[in-house]
């Protein structure tokens, strides 16, 4: 036979133990919540020194491509060096003898992916060895450059006619 005092007792314990239940799992919910916090902090975390380590190899990437960057670029001419060119040809022209003209001079825009690019001609008029010098340096510009056509033929006497046509990429 249960006692009253032995009935209440056990209600007691019923409480405490339903109290330390519900207390366990208060503390496993709140602990499992905690753990997915800190998961998505350390993955941030991670995230932030994988971006900061990735930051400092392009830094150190761009430092030392500078001076190869810088050569890289010089291959390429802009609209308003377009003149600087020309006068870089009449240059060679005036090292070789020979008599230079612009034939042609044309801004093709970029389209399908393709930069835009300066379609220039020159004719060139003196001693063969000399019209041949000159159309050789043409063709070894330290430009960015495609050449369409390049042709000698005699004009008269000991003069010859050496003409091309390229297409030199813009910037």
């Amino acid at each position: 036979m249960i006692t009253s005092r032995a009935k209440k007792i056990s209600i007691v314990a019923a409480i405490y133990c339903l109290l330390a239940v519900v207390i366990l799992v208060g503390a496993i919910y709140y602990t499992e919540q905690n753990k997915n916090k800190f998961a998505d902090v350390r993955n941030k975390n991670s995230e932030a020194v994988a971006m900061k380590q990735l930051a400092t190899k392009i830094e150190q990437t761009l430092l030392l491509s500078e001076s190869d960057r810088n050569e890289l670029d010089s291959f390429f001419i802009s609209e308003r060096d377009t003149i600087h060119f020309i006068t870089r040809v009449e240059e060679l022209a005036n090292l070789f003898e020979v008599e230079v003209e612009t034939t042609q001079l044309a801004v093709i825009p970029a389209k399908d992916g393709k930069l835009s690019r300066l379609h220039i001609g020159f004719i060139s008029e003196g001693q063969y060895d000399n019209v041949e010098k000159m159309l050789s340096a043409l063709e070894t510009l330290p430009y960015h450059k495609s050449i369409s056509q390049v042709s000698i033929k005699k004009a008269q006497g000991e003069i010859w006619e050496g003409s091309i046509d390229m297409y030199v990429t813009l910037q």
